[in-house]
């Protein structure tokens, strides 16, 4: 019997480094969620969050248990901006560490939610840079 690490389908998503850099993959979940939970020592979740003008992409992100104490990953200003583009609001608290764009755990992103990502990801770091934040 095969287990599920190695027949869970690959799932295609935009991986976005805390230093602003895009990158599209190709993975399991299961590596993505392992991805996004890289440089936190402690227990933690993932958490998606559906965006207003992109729908069905979800905004994934690793958010540390509050127990295991601070959170001192590099906070992500390009996701923070993207975030702001994509649902017309920043959350509560800024995004730390990498994050991901994903349609569903089973489902790839489609060519153009990719070329929406491109192009979301390009113009907020436009703005960063002449603002002098990246």
């Amino acid at each position: 019997m095969a287990d599920h690490a190695t027949t869970a389908p690959v799932i295609r998503y935009a991986a976005l480094e805390p230093g602003g850099l895009l990158v599209f993959r190709q993975d399991r979940f299961a590596d993505l969620q392992a991805l996004l939970a890289e440089g936190r020592k402690g227990g933690g979740c993932l958490q998606t969050y559906p965006l207003e003008k992109c729908p069905p992409v979800r905004l994934c992100v690793f958010d540390p248990y509050e127990s295991w104490g601070r959170d001192y990953r590099a906070i992500n200003r390009v996701a923070g901006g993207m975030r702001w583009r994509l649902n017309g609001a920043t959350g509560a608290q800024p995004l730390r560490g990498p994050v991901a764009f994903v349609a569903t755990p089973r489902d790839s992103l489609s060519q153009g939610q990719l070329d929406l990502l491109v192009a979301t990801h390009r113009r907020t770091v436009v703005y960063l840079r002449k603002k002098g934040r990246l």
